[in-house]
């Protein structure tokens, strides 16, 4: 199985409580995140997670599950895509000149090749997700 460990770093202008709210309630990280559409409770607390990723000209659909925890300074997220991909972010908050410093430490596991390439992919769509949490506290 191949690893992938980054760190990331992202810098939020706006409220280090306001930023971790919409990472875990579930319909505020929806209206932020740019490709996951729906997320539903599961037993248990973890969530069916629904996102839709466009390949080329095709949008492609799939649902996997993830759970969250929530701590005062950092969240978890876990998720196992089709059993063949394992994903842990941990994001760690801190308060700077009235902003929130976010740092994430993302470790992909896959058997398959394409742990560079999902490296990649995820600093993209979180440097995104970010920006659009922002915005959406203005």
């Amino acid at each position: 199985m191949a690893e992938k460990v980054t760190k990331l770093q992202f810098i939020v202008h706006r409220d280090r409580i306001a930023v971790m709210n919409y990472l875990t309630d579930p319909d505020r990280f929806v209206s932020v995140h740019p490709l996951i559409y729906q997320m539903t409770a599961l037993p248990g607390g973890d969530y069916l997670v629904r996102e839709k990723v466009s390949l080329g000209l095709f949008p492609y659909r799939f649902s996997y599950t993830a759970s969250i925890s929530a701590f005062p300074d950092e969240i978890h997220i876990s998720a196992s895509v089709m059993g063949l991909t394992h994903i842990n972010m941990l994001f760690r908050f801190e308060t700077a000149s009235g902003s929130t410093q976010v740092t994430e430490k993302l470790k992909i596991e896959s058997v398959l090749p394409i742990t560079n390439f999902m490296a990649s992919f995820f600093e993209k769509q979180h440097r995104q997700l970010f920006d659009n949490i922002e915005k959406a506290l203005t």
